[in-house]
């Protein structure tokens, strides 16, 4: 059975911050960013990185070269407004370029897969 390869995406998310010098764990680094405060769950950038790999993974096609890419962000949920409520945690916005990078990373962790 094939894979969707979320975590080889992360992965390279993180090498490219390492290999730009930047800190990975800074709280404005994009791959930081990729986690809830907890650390251990996917942000709402994180969320959209994995859905890239899997729309990737599922269709063979990639949403950076979609038509339907510009309409494939994260909306604000209902989730977002409770947690600034109780933990007064703000997901990160998904500009157009971290929107590039994420879609990027999931399309060459799914060839890098394919690949093998």
């Amino acid at each position: 059975a094939e894979l969707a390869p979320v975590g080889d995406a992360f992965e390279l998310v993180h090498r490219e911050e390492v290999e730009a010098g930047r800190d990975p764990l800074s709280p404005a680094s994009l791959f930081r960013r990729l986690y809830a405060p907890d650390d251990l769950h996917p942000s709402r950038l994180g969320s959209y990185l994995a859905a890239c790999v899997f729309f990737a993974a599922l269709t063979g096609a990639h949403v950076e070269d979609s038509a339907a890419a510009s309409r494939f962000r994260p909306s604000e949920a209902e989730h977002d407004r409770k947690m600034r409520e109780k933990h007064g945690w703000e997901p990160g916005e998904l500009d157009d370029a971290a929107a590039a990078r994420l879609q990027s990373a999931a399309k060459a962790a799914v060839e890098a897969r394919a690949a093998r």
